[in-house]
């Protein structure tokens, strides 16, 4: 009966702890828990990419065209002042190779020749293929509204009868910046291309819808992909976990934001320089049946993005990762945060029994490193097998405190008895 007492006391022990570490989480201590388990999960994209740079896996559907220093040279240092007729012949070029889509991740504003701007316009409609991208400016609520991670739990200390949002609650856009009139309107379609990174200056999510004008309008990506599969952005169904276009659900948060799987680096884009393609030196056939992005990588025009891995890459391959993602459908997923807290308060309990009856020195210490350990392993075989994000924090920070809290009690304990001994 002592015995049964004393597991019980253990169970309780562990169960208080890993509740108080869940509600801190959640909480006072919520962003050094999100630092921490994005430091995690960046680590899985550290690995992923230094597999696919030893095994050369390229992505051969996309093709960037790329406006690299090397075009800057030989065109003029300062893009914005090139004839408009370079991108007419481009785009022309691309076209009579057979590209099966072209994305212009440029904005072309008002200005220019009126004879280059109305050739560019014309090579645009008699493509037939191109989507142009465009920029949104969002209000400021909107700025505080971050993608769903794995350590916030939507659910978790809310009152019995308060709501969760079971509605989409949108970014807000409050200004948009198009390109000239004649482009948009010579454009297969538009999207707005430029997105806003998490916490910490990673852009991990993009938001595959927003809300300007009580209108709601899709990404660049997601419009690419629609372009590609013959439908329209009216036909999405979004809801508070997903958006839901035919057979493709796309997994999202209740703000609309899908996690991008950079499943590439540079070199699993080819990219070829806008100079080689606007002088012809690209050999036929190049572009045929491949989704073209237009974009650039020089840092000089400022579209440098950081991604998970500590890397960088330009604007236009996060475009083309996204649709990647998209044609692939491999989405990144993470655990409902209730299944994690339940969770964690198994470990809680199961490590409370498994330090009090070991050496809290040597096996406990031990235990403490290694359980942590395997959750991080089993979270590398997750996302490398199913794309899923497991979150290690939370748990790991249980049985840390757990380890700490009973090793501290045996201590005390046994001072105690030898004091009373002793007397």
């Amino acid at each position: 009966m002592k015995q049964v007492k004393r597991v019980l006391v253990c169970v309780m022990t562990g169960a208080v702890i890993a509740f108080i570490v869940y509600t801190f989480s959640q909480t006072l201590l919520y962003y050094p828990f999100l630092v921490l388990q994005s430091v995690v999960d960046d680590s899985h994209f550290t690995r992923q990419f230094a597999m696919q740079e030893a095994s050369g896996i390229r992505d051969d559907r996309i093709v960037i065209v790329d406006i690299d220093d090397m075009s800057l040279r030989r065109l003029g240092n300062r893009m914005t002042l090139w004839p408009r007729q370079y991108f007419a012949d481009v785009i022309g070029t691309l076209s009579r190779d057979g590209a099966r889509l072209i994305f212009l991740d440029i904005l072309f504003t008002e200005g220019g020749r009126p004879a280059g701007n109305e050739a560019f316009a014309d090579s645009v409609r008699r493509a037939g293929n191109v989507i142009s991208g465009y920029y949104v400016n969002l209000e400021w609520r909107s700025l505080y509204r971050r993608p769903g991670n794995s350590v916030r739990n939507e659910r978790f200390m809310r009152l019995p009868n308060g709501d969760v949002p079971e509605q989409v609650q949108f970014l807000e856009s409050d200004r948009v910046t198009f390109s000239y009139r004649e482009l948009v309107r010579a454009s297969a379609n538009i999207g707005y291309a430029n997105y806003q990174p998490d916490f910490d200056g990673v852009l991990r999510h993009i938001p595959v819808f927003l809300e300007y004008q009580q209108w709601v309008i899709p990404s660049a990506s997601l419009q690419v992909w629609l372009q590609l599969e013959g439908r329209h952005y009216s036909e999405a169904d979004i809801l508070p976990d997903a958006v839901v276009i035919g057979d493709m659900r796309i997994p999202t948060d209740r703000h609309a934001f899908m996690r991008i799987n950079y499943t590439g680096l540079e070199d699993v884009y080819r990219h070829v320089s806008f100079a080689d393609v606007l002088r012809g030196m690209v050999e036929p056939g190049t572009f045929t049946g491949k989704i073209v992005l237009i974009g650039s990588s020089s840092a000089r025009l400022g579209d440098i993005k950081r991604i998970p891995g500590k890397r960088q890459i330009p604007g236009v391959e996060v475009h083309a990762a996204a649709l990647s993602t998209m044609l692939s459908q491999n989405y990144l997923r993470s655990l409902p945060g209730n299944v994690i807290f339940l969770v964690n308060l198994v470990l809680g309990m199961c490590t409370a029994i498994l330090f009090r009856y070991v050496n809290p020195l040597r096996a406990g210490l031990l235990s403490a490193i290694l359980v942590p350990l395997l959750l991080y392993v089993t979270a590398m075989f997750c996302f490398s097998l199913f794309d899923l994000l497991l979150n290690t924090t939370i748990p790991t920070v249980t049985i840390l405190v757990t380890y700490v809290f009973v090793a501290f009690y045996l201590y005390c304990r046994s001072n105690l008895s030898d004091e009373q001994c002793t007397v």
